[in-house]
């Protein structure tokens, strides 16, 4: 007579198409062949528009991050502004193979020093573009808005780009176009210059 309550995470395919999906149980192991599947819900499975060609770029790379991931350009909405305004950074990643971990991006505004003036991790694409849901030669848009300190003084910056792995902080290697190791880290070529 004993009842249970049971918690399972379902991870659902990167490339299940979008419509309504019956969620459904039932026992496992040496039981299951005497049991029937019992039909609990209806899922709503919401896809996302995916652009497979990278679009031209002002600031093309050829950055891999990982084993599954390229850093293949990026924008600025500007490169110089006041310590008031928040830097808009877009990034473009492209899926060289799926994967079942969720990393965490992470744009570091940094001084000569390499302090950090501003910055803002997140899951690509706002929270909605997991790097789970990736498929194989996607090309994925990202955008950052880093809000930058109030305080930060007059002078260049620079943006340290990369990826780790959220319940660790582990950071993935960064490897330049001809497989060179490069750290755990990319520095953006275009120097951001805050004024007053």
């Amino acid at each position: 007579g004993d009842q249970w309550r049971d918690w399972h995470r379902i991870s659902v395919p990167a490339g299940t198409a979008s419509g309504a999906y019956t969620l459904s149980v039932r026992l496992a192991g040496a039981e299951a062949n005497n049991t029937a599947w019992v039909a609990l819900d209806q899922v709503q499975v919401q896809g996302r528009a995916r652009l497979f060609e990278t679009p031209p770029l002002d600031h093309p790379l050829a950055i891999s991050v990982g084993e599954a991931f390229r850093l293949v350009g990026y924008e600025l909405a500007e490169d110089v502004i006041s310590a008031e305004q928040d830097l808009r950074l877009t990034l473009y990643w492209q899926a060289g193979a799926e994967t079942d971990t969720s990393y965490t991006v992470f744009t570091h505004l940094l001084d000569a020093n390499s302090r950090t003036w501003g910055q803002k991790d997140s899951v690509p694409g706002e929270g909605a573009a997991p790097t789970t849901g990736w498929l194989r030669g996607e090309v994925i848009v990202d955008n950052y808005t880093i809000e930058v300190d109030d305080d930060a003084p007059v002078g260049e910056y620079v943006l340290e780009i990369g990826m780790y792995e959220p319940t660790t902080g582990q950071r993935l290697p960064v490897f330049d176009e001809a497989g060179v190791p490069l750290g755990d880290h990319v520095l953006l070529d275009t120097k951001v210059l805050i004024s007053r």
